[in-house]
């Protein structure tokens, strides 16, 4: 057990089976945080990867409102870190969506897999993270292995969505983990060209140092530059020109 480090589950388990009845499903106990009713479940028989709607089980719901203990618990019980759902969407790619830092760990450890495309929008985990700006979950998967240059369905890799957002520090650590600076999508659409687009300054002048090619060219033909001067964005228009000799 552990993955259950600083909880005292037998403990835990103990007053459990004092507390709680056994009616409600595992899966709605582990979605409402219910950690006493989760281990008595659990320690009663109740099959920890029952599946419920889409084949989601209760790791997929513990991580929305559940706690620590309830994915701990769950884990300690065998849950498969790596269930997918009717739609393979899997934990881990939720919990690093929904930014929780620890449910990340504990699945990394045990064993869910980083690289898991998922059929709404094809992003990975680490993509999650980085599209929504959650620094210490990507760093966790970037550490764990996870593909630095896996696509969505749009083409996009995870350096190309931290950089169109503006998270800075994400662009920072993609850029220092090796990502590929000039990863295009099938539109033509660079790091740095929709980094220029949104006006994103200190993340233009991250990927610049990271010797970006602010010389490629969208599939309309327009550049990096010219996008900054279609939105309008002066100090990231100065960057580029300097950049260009333009």
């Amino acid at each position: 057990m552990a993955w259950v480090r600083g909880f005292g589950v037998a403990a835990v388990q103990l007053s459990i089976a004092v507390a709680c009845g056994g009616d409600a499903s595992l899966i709605e106990a582990a979605g409402e945080g219910d950690d006493a009713r989760v281990g008595y479940l659990l320690s009663h028989g109740t099959p920890v990867d029952e599946p419920g709607a889409e084949g989601s089980t209760a790791l997929y719901w513990g991580r929305p409102r559940g706690t620590r203990l309830t994915v701990a618990l769950l884990l300690a019980h065998g849950a498969d870190a790596n269930n997918k759902t009717a739609r393979n969407s899997t934990p881990l790619e939720v919990a690093a969506g929904q930014n929780h830092p620890e449910i990340v760990r504990r699945l990394l450890d045990s064993g869910a897999a980083t690289d898991v495309q998922s059929d709404d929008f094809g992003s990975s985990p680490l993509m999650m993270a980085a599209s929504y700006g959650h620094e210490q979950v990507a760093k966790m998967l970037v550490q764990h292995g996870a593909n630095l240059e896996f696509r969505n369905h749009r083409g996009q890799t995870a350096l190309n969505s931290a950089a169109r957002e503006g998270y800075t520090p994400i662009v920072e650590l993609l850029i220092a983990s090796g990502a590929d600076v000039n990863a295009t999508t099938p539109s033509g659409f660079s790091p740095l060209y929709v980094a220029a687009m949104f006006g994103h300054t200190d993340s233009v002048r991250l990927l610049l140092a990271a010797h970006a090619d602010p010389t490629l060219a969208a599939a309309d033909g327009t550049t990096a530059l010219d996008a900054a001067r279609r939105g309008d964005h002066a100090e990231v228009v100065a960057q580029l020109e300097a950049a260009t000799g333009r």
